[in-house]
């Protein structure tokens, strides 16, 4: 796919008529930790991620911190990258998306 490369990625990011799209999943467990050795880790994760109409994207993505599990979180995706997440509450994610998950 185009968005598996990091030059294709770079430019359609600065390109304001690509907009991100939100996904929402449910935490879970990390898949990897890597250790930076500066006293800090990344923790990567894959879910299943659902939009507001309920399609279903699978998603890998890192953070700087272990998430809690089993908690909700929206996610700004743009051109195959995770921009962004941040927690939201179960009433506040769209139906379609809430029933997959």
């Amino acid at each position: 796919s185009h968005t598996d490369s990091k030059n294709v990625r770079n430019l359609a990011n600065l390109n304001p008529l690509i907009t991100s799209e939100k996904y929402y999943i449910q935490t879970n467990q990390p898949r990897s930790v890597t250790d930076s050795g500066k006293g800090t880790k990344q923790y990567e994760y894959r879910n299943k991620a659902y939009d507001k109409d309920g399609n279903e994207k699978e998603i890998t993505y890192t953070a700087i911190k272990k998430l809690k599990t089993n908690h909700y979180l929206e996610l700004n995706y743009k051109v195959g990258e995770v921009k962004g997440y941040s927690e939201v509450k179960e009433k506040d994610i769209p139906r379609k998306a809430k029933i997959k998950l």
